[in-house]
């Protein structure tokens, strides 16, 4: 939380993050990644992950979200309950488990 943005950690949180995104994309093909959490509330992250993610791929496949990462950024986002997304998600479960959902 103290690091400028410009150390080199972020670069390092960026490859794994960007790994697991180019991963997420071969695999199961996704419309949205969603990351979220307390690394993630450096925005300047965002930028890194798409661009090292596009990197990654390489031109692997030929879809549009991932030609560049300006396209990506329909594609990797942040969470827009930022860091509570995980406490939203639990207690969304848990409604829809009980039954009173709406999904």
């Amino acid at each position: 939380k103290d690091l400028p943005d410009d150390h080199p950690v972020w670069d390092v949180a960026a490859h794994y993050l960007a790994a697991l995104c180019a991963n997420l994309i071969l695999v199961v093909s996704p419309e949205k990644i969603v990351l979220s959490g307390g690394v993630m509330l450096r925005a300047s992250l965002f930028p890194r992950i798409r661009a090292k993610t596009v990197q990654y791929l390489n031109g692997y496949i030929p879809v549009p979200a991932v030609a560049s990462a300006a396209a990506a950024e329909t594609l990797i986002v942040p969470s827009p309950h930022g860091n509570d997304a995980g406490i939203i998600g639990a207690l969304t479960l848990a409604q829809d488990a009980l039954g009173g959902g709406s999904s």
